[in-house]
């Protein structure tokens, strides 16, 4: 989606800088809000609202109209939405060739696809006895 943005925005005025960098801030949100749960790295580097917006990820106020619709980690896709909408209201900007924004649009659906695939692994749970033979297996090779 990067590549995607740098290519199909005219970065001729301040408002397409602009748009630029929420769009990927709103991209990078969404994905820290939804690995937060699975990843306990992540977990860490972002433990609360404060840390998000230390990071610059977010305003308190975007914190404060996500957590209307529900608990952060399970409303992560929001921040996706605000994306196409911006992109919706871009276009009618001249901030994206006008030919090209769904392109953008098809990429925010792909990878809040892909998000929702690696969330759905979140709930899969590896059974003990799996850890067990690992632990036996490696300690017979070592």
């Amino acid at each position: 989606l990067a590549l995607q943005v740098q290519g199909l925005v005219m970065f001729e005025t301040e408002e397409a800088v602009e748009y630029s960098h929420r769009f990927m801030r709103y991209l990078i949100l969404s994905y820290v809000l939804c690995l937060r749960r699975i990843s306990k790295v992540i977990r860490e580097t972002f433990p609360s609202h404060s840390s998000l917006i230390a990071a610059r990820l977010a305003t308190l106020e975007e914190l404060e109209v996500m957590e209307k619709e529900g608990e952060l980690d399970m409303v992560w896709w929001i921040p996706l939405g605000w994306c196409m909408t911006m992109t919706k209201n871009a276009r009618h900007k001249q901030k994206i060739i006008p030919s090209d924004h769904k392109e953008i649009l098809r990429g925010v659906v792909k990878f809040k696809e892909g998000l929702e695939s690696v969330e759905g692994h979140d709930h899969i749970q590896v059974p003990p006895v799996y850890k067990q033979v690992w632990t036996y297996s490696y300690s017979l090779t070592s």
